[in-house]
């Protein structure tokens, strides 16, 4: 398990569920299900990368997932 995973969900018998806490612009959009919908996100200003160096653009899940609530609940990622 890498420093920053997060154990989401364990099982009896000693197995865990391991998500990553951040994530690669290109897995991110994967995460959202749509790598199209994830650049929309971004472009609206709804996320922002978390650390940005050289080659290296990670973005916070829980951000992630906030943004799929507001789609959820009905917004849609529209750029300035």
């Amino acid at each position: 398990m890498a420093k920053y995973d997060e154990i989401v969900a364990s099982h009896e018998a000693g197995r865990h569920i391991v998500l990553p806490r951040f994530y690669r612009r290109e897995d991110a959009g994967r995460y959202v299900g749509a790598p199209h919908l994830f650049t929309l996100m971004e472009d609206a200003g709804w996320i922002a990368p978390v650390v940005q160096k050289n080659r290296m653009t990670l973005f916070d899940r829980e951000q992630i997932v906030q943004c799929c609530e507001r789609i959820v609940d009905g917004e849609f990622p529209t750029p300035p």
